[in-house]
């Protein structure tokens, strides 16, 4: 699996307050408010693969 080019927005970086909300309306189409569970599943399937992977490799 390659992830590339991750837009990350760590929360500490923003209150998803009003100045938020506009930039995701109104901005330039990335999925910034799904930033967070994207970037979650991607790192849930990562570590399912990795353990696929682990199992697999001694046999």
């Amino acid at each position: 699996m390659i992830m590339t080019d991750i837009h990350y927005l760590a929360s500490s970086l923003t209150d998803e307050g009003d100045m938020f909300q506009s930039m995701v309306e109104h901005g330039d189409g990335k999925l910034t408010n799904y930033v967070w569970e994207i970037t979650d599943a991607a790192l849930e399937e990562v570590q399912l693969l990795s353990r696929m992977c682990w199992c697999s490799a001694g046999t």
